[in-house]
């Protein structure tokens, strides 16, 4: 069982944001457990290369015509990708 929420945990922190169950039998949930409560497990998350973002926005400002692919329903974006994309007074197409 604690192998069985600590999978659930760590696919709600990952995968793409919603709701994540764990059904049970109703016998087994029921039941009394007699164990310690489990310590949290940490997720550590990178940090940012301010070089390789630096090297980008470079990139991005010397194009002439620059086009920028952003989305893939991540945690914390929104279903669309476009949660906090500024336009930079520009018109940008759907």
């Amino acid at each position: 069982m604690p192998e069985i929420v600590r999978k659930a945990f760590k696919i709600a922190e990952t995968e793409k944001p919603g709701v994540t169950v764990i059904e049970l039998p109703e016998d087994v949930a029921k039941e009394d457990v007699d164990r310690p409560v489990m310590a949290p497990n940490v997720t550590r998350h990178p940090a940012v290369d301010h070089k390789a973002i630096r090297s980008a926005i470079d990139a991005i400002e010397m194009a002439e015509n620059p086009i920028i692919l952003a989305g893939g329903n991540r945690p914390g974006l929104s279903g669309d990708g476009r949660c906090g994309v500024q336009h930079g007074g520009r018109a940008m197409a759907d």
